[in-house]
């Protein structure tokens, strides 16, 4: 689905009862129940959810200066629910000054939140070598192959293969994979599946 964000500010998008997925040019970010995502700038975005999901967006008006939260992903309080069920009688678009003033100063104590949230891991990837096992890890979530076990297959050296995960993603092979299973997880139990179905499809034992 795609949607627009309107508003030179931006946007915040969520929802209270479903996993997010939202891409657009600049970024892509993971956004289940109690999170929110600050989008600061006006581009269109992408939306992947489960049917039963709901999104939600509240559109930033021009007087909502606070930059250094965007394009992130926060905790929810009980507090910025609250607000942002008045935001949406409102019409989904920031408008009062005051709703302005309270949305800046619940932001500003926002904590991030500490998820997979950032899914530039699933970026495709420069090198052909990584772009390879990439595509064989997202392919068999539950292969238990190790770095070194493709190094030997490719009959390439450990610390080079090592040196361009982290060159292609900003972390080790081992994280990438950790952080590509959690996602399907996530995805999987969003849509209703067993803890066992999705821990034994992912290679857990």
């Amino acid at each position: 689905m795609l949607f627009d964000v309107t508003g030179k500010h931006g946007a915040i998008v969520y929802s209270s009862n479903g996993l997010l997925i939202v891409i657009c040019d600049h970024g892509r970010w993971l956004v289940p129940p109690g999170t929110f995502l600050v989008l600061g700038r006006q581009v269109e975005y992408r939306l992947t959810m489960a049917t039963h999901v709901k999104h939600k967006s509240i559109n930033l008006a021009s007087g909502f200066n606070y930059v250094r939260c965007f394009d992130n992903v926060y905790k929810m309080t009980p507090l910025m629910q609250e607000l942002f069920v008045s935001l949406e009688k409102m019409g989904s678009s920031l408008q009062a000054n005051t709703h302005n003033i309270l949305l800046s100063d619940l932001l500003n104590n926002s904590q991030p939140w500490s998820g997979p949230s950032d899914l530039g891991f699933l970026e495709r990837p420069k090198d052909q070598r990584v772009s390879l096992i990439c595509n064989y890890v997202q392919n068999n979530l539950d292969s238990p192959r190790t770095l070194r076990e493709w190094a030997n297959k490719l009959n390439y050296d450990t610390r080079t293969l090592h040196r361009l995960f982290v060159s292609e993603f900003g972390m080790p092979f081992v994280k990438w994979r950790q952080q590509v299973r959690i996602l399907a997880a996530l995805k999987w139990l969003n849509e209703g599946r067993t803890v066992l179905d999705v821990a034994l499809d992912l290679g857990y034992q």
